[in-house]
């Protein structure tokens, strides 16, 4: 099973992708949550994932920070 840190501070948007990839017809990826740039940056230095999926614009820390 695949798992990705989906960071995202708009809770309509992170449902909504979280619903999409969590359907069993899809695979069943596994999905963890963040709301803002700095709880995806500890979340990704505290789990193993094979993606992170990042809004730009976020509250803490933005998407491209994390990724430096």
């Amino acid at each position: 099973m695949h798992r990705f840190l989906l960071v995202e501070d708009d809770r309509n948007i992170r449902e909504l992708i979280f619903h999409y990839f969590t359907r069993k017809e899809k695979g069943a990826f596994e999905v963890d949550l963040a709301a803002d740039g700095q709880t995806g940056l500890e979340k990704a230095y505290e789990n193993h994932y094979d993606m992170l999926l990042l809004d730009v614009m976020l509250p803490e820390l933005d998407g491209f920070e994390i990724c430096r």
